[in-house]
């Protein structure tokens, strides 16, 4: 077996060499970390102006700092990334700062100065002992006040560099330490701890040239472009400025849609199809005059699942439950400054037959009541006590506090106003300040139902203009002959159980072309191609026109009528506070009894127009009693019989006029609780004092958790003064509220000023409610059935309240979308 040999020591040498030479060829064969990034634009020449003295100094940050090379700002730049150790790990004393490394100063640097500086420390464990000349010893230690400097005119800077170090209770200077190779007390590792001369020595340092190049270094240096990390963070900031500029185009489509109630989605999500919906419609059409937006469908558009362009349907999603949860919190957060507040609930069945129940607040945001819609919520029943616990789970789901409500209002219905188990009970029970207030228009419309229900000539008339309607939309042929005969004339409306504006149209309608409807009629009876039950049917309807009751009904119910409408739909007005209503009611009760005895003007009005006309029970035989009925002992007097003219008014006209102005003072009373404590307010001039201390007696007993008495009766005779002298002839307490805000008066009147929001925040009717469900069903509607309820909730918020909408920042809709959950693409800046 031969023996084993062993290279020389030289030859191991030389390997070592040849083995080195080969591996820097394989290293500088390899491409730099530098080269995967493109280099960042150079920025032009800028000056740097520092505040280092009285005087300015400017340096050209692109010139040589100082002939020292060991103060070069390029000294301590590397070409190859450096490992750099844990930033969480780095302690903020600047005394446990030993060997400066590159990696260290590299990593003191990211932290920043303020990290290191302590000025917030105890600096009662810094004291020194001095002798003075007397020979007394006194004791110094460091105070806040030499990390701020006082310049001449007074203004104060603050010493950023300068550093305390806790464990050697020492100062250092923060840029000296790390760049400066002249030792002083502030640049070694002792610091400088002289604090009988700290002022006056910290004043000579940072005005020294040692301590200006310091400085110089390290603007330099962290201003670079060319370091590694700079140009990662400029290339990570281009691709979020890219992606949210993307972003912010999506965002602006899908506000556009939502506040409009408009479909999203189509057949597929294809760039390009014809059926791709609205929402990459909108992205498409914008795109024409986008070239960004073009360049970002184009490389991005149809590249399938995996691939993130934010352009796809869940992306939509996610943004549409961004903007509905934001527009809530506006409106929650409007309400919390509010305070007082009232409620309102109602419920229908949409499309997919689920009964949604909608949940309207009224509160008063500035000088204004305004009324929100907050949420659609689904229901099973309509019991009383199930309502409430619903109500009370959504009120502190959205921690909205239920012994703020001051307020509600409902419709009619025995579950919602029962006086002892409704809702309104219920919840009055819980906070007995939420007084309960019919709905107004509601209450309206069972006046009117009630007058059309008193007599059956009313019934009859009704059923009559309902039948005219149907005989004419029938067909198209005969509806086109009553255009023709109608000219300018409004064409004929159906009647509706729930809206009387309709009633009011369809009687208008016929009230302004009863001739030319007749003469339709007439028209389609004499025509040959008419069938002979539509002819029977024509001739009926001509027989009912001509008949004076109906043509007196239509001049009588149109009158009163547009005089309803006209009320109602101020009733609809979101901002009607409950005194102007209670107003309108009894404005409209007196009308009534103002043409009470204006029969005969109608009646004459109708017989103007047809001459020919006359009662039906002229043209009849009058019945008379039998005499053999007559019991033993009775009076066969004659009992008073009316005929024609005197019969209609007894019989039909006084008991409709009689049952609209009963049934409307009895509405009127609803409101007469809210009216006896708030009516003050409004008669303040008028009245004495110590009819104002009644009065304020009254509503502070009331409402004792909220008004101060003694405070209200002071406050109460001083706005009475302050009223008289100004020129204005009425006051409400809407216009007397936004005179002392508008005025800055809060602070003056401070228990009036809650007394006015309470009012102005009590809600009179829930036609806000109603007008949501119309967007309901334009949002649900039949191709869009199959909704989640969040989707819902989220669409119907940004479409009601779309004022809301139009007011959220993109920025903060984008933040919120890239908080969410981690995203493929980079959408925080660095």
């Amino acid at each position: 077996m031969s023996k084993r040999s062993y290279p020389s020591g030289a030859s191991k040498r030389q390997r070592a060499i040849v083995k080195e030479i080969n591996e820097k060829k394989i290293i500088n064969s390899l491409p730099k970390l530098t080269d995967f990034f493109s280099s960042v634009p150079p920025k032009e020449e800028t000056n740097l102006v520092l505040p280092i003295s009285q005087e300015t100094i400017t340096i050209n940050q692109q010139s040589q700092v100082s002939q020292n090379p060991t103060l070069s700002p390029n000294k301590y730049f590397v070409d190859s990334p450096e490992t750099v150790e844990d930033n969480s790990l780095v302690s903020n004393d600047p005394g446990n700062w030993n060997t400066l490394t590159e990696e260290k100063r590299n990593m003191y640097i990211k932290k920043g100065s303020k990290f290191f500086q302590n000025k917030d420390s105890d600096f009662s464990n810094s004291t020194r002992n001095y002798t003075e000349s007397n020979g007394k010893i006194k004791v110094r230690h460091l105070t806040k006040s030499i990390f701020t400097r006082q310049l001449k005119n007074g203004e104060n800077v603050d010493r950023s560099w300068l550093l305390y170090s806790p464990s050697k209770k020492a100062l250092f200077c923060f840029v000296c330490r790390l760049f400066s190779s002249t030792k002083t007390g502030f640049s070694c590792e002792q610091g400088f701890n002289d604090w009988k001369h700290v002022h006056t020595v910290v004043l000579e340092h940072e005005n020294s040239l040692m301590h200006r190049e310091s400085v110089m270094t390290f603007s330099v240096r962290t201003k670079n472009n060319g370091r590694i990390d700079q140009e990662i963070s400029y290339q990570i900031n281009l691709e979020v400025n890219y992606w949210k500029e993307a972003l912010k185009r999506i965002v602006a489509v899908i506000k556009f849609l939502s506040s409009r109630g408009i479909a999203f989605r189509g057949e597929n999500q294809i760039i390009g199809s014809q059926h791709n919906g609205n929402y990459l419609g909108c992205l498409e059409l914008i795109s024409q005059f986008d070239p960004f937006l073009l360049e970002h469908l184009n490389k991005y558009g149809n590249q399938g699942k995996g691939n993130p362009s934010y352009l796809s349907a869940n992306i939509c999603n996610e943004f549409i439950n961004i903007m509905g949860r934001q527009v809530l919190n506006a409106i929650l957060s409007e309400l919390k400054v509010a305070k007082y507040y009232s409620i309102s609930v109602d419920s229908t069945p949409d499309l997919s037959h689920i009964d949604q129940m909608t949940f309207i607040i009224r509160y008063v945001n500035d000088d204004t009541p305004v009324e929100r819609f907050l949420e659609f919520i689904p229901i099973d029943e309509h019991g009383s006590e199930y309502l409430f616990k619903v109500i009370l789970s959504f009120l502190e789901k959205n921690q909205i506090s239920l012994n703020n409500c001051r307020g509600q209002s409902y419709d009619n219905a025995a579950n919602m106003s029962g006086q002892y188990a409704g809702l309104q009970a219920r919840i009055k029970e819980k906070c007995n300040f939420a007084i309960f207030i019919p709905c107004a228009a509601h209450s309206l419309n069972l006046v009117g139902v009630r007058a059309a229900e008193c007599v059956m000539e009313a019934v009859s008339y009704f059923q009559f203009v309902q039948k005219l309607y149907n005989f004419f939309s029938s067909s198209t042929y005969r509806w086109s002959i009553m255009k023709k005969c109608l000219g300018s004339h409004h064409v004929l409306k159906s009647l509706s159980e729930t809206r009387w504006s309709a009633r009011a149209d369809a009687v208008t309608a016929l009230c302004n072309g009863y001739k030319e409807i007749l003469d339709a009629l007439k028209t389609i009876e004499i025509d040959d191609k008419t069938s002979p039950n539509v002819k029977n049917e024509t001739h009926g309807l001509i027989k009912k026109m001509k008949k004076l009751e109906n043509i007196v009904l239509t001049e009588i119910w149109s009158k009163i009528l547009s005089r309803i409408n006209e009320t109602n739909k101020n009733l609809q007005k979101e901002n009607l506070t409950i005194d102007v209503g209670s107003k309108l009611f009894d404005s409209l009760a007196g009308f009534l009894s103002e043409i009470r005895d204006n029969f005969y003007s109608y009646e004459s009005s109708a017989r103007e127009k047809f001459p020919d006309s006359d009662y039906k029970d002229l043209h009849q035989r009058t019945k008379k009693r039998s005499i053999h009925l007559t019991l033993p002992g009775e009076l066969t007097n004659k009992s008073t019989s009316f005929s024609g003219s005197e019969k209609f008014k007894i019989e039909t006209y006084f008991p409709i006029i009689d049952t609209l102005i009963t049934q409307l003072k009895i509405r009127a009373k609803s409101y007469n609780t809210i009216n006896k404590l708030f009516g003050f307010f409004s008669n303040l001039k008028n009245l004495e004092t110590k009819e104002v201390q009644v009065h304020c007696k009254t509503f502070a007993e009331f409402y004792h958790v909220d008004i101060n008495e003694n405070e209200l009766i002071l406050e109460c005779i001083h706005l009475k003064a302050y009223l008289s002298e100004l020129d204005i002839s009425e006051f409400s307490i809407s216009s007397t509220y936004k005179c002392l805000k508008s005025n800055r008066l809060e602070e003056t009147f401070p228990n009036i000023i809650i007394s006015f929001r309470i009012f102005l925040s009590m809600m009179i009717t829930n036609c806000s409610g109603e007008r949501s469900f119309s967007k309901l069903n334009l949002i649900k509607e039949e191709l869009r059935s199959t909704m989640s309820q969040k989707r819902l909730n989220s669409l119907s918020l940004m479409s009601i309240e779309h004022e809301l909408l139009s007011s959220l920042d993109y920025e903060n809709v984008i933040e919120d979308f890239a908080n969410e959950k981690a995203r493929k693409k980079p959408l925080k800046s660095i």
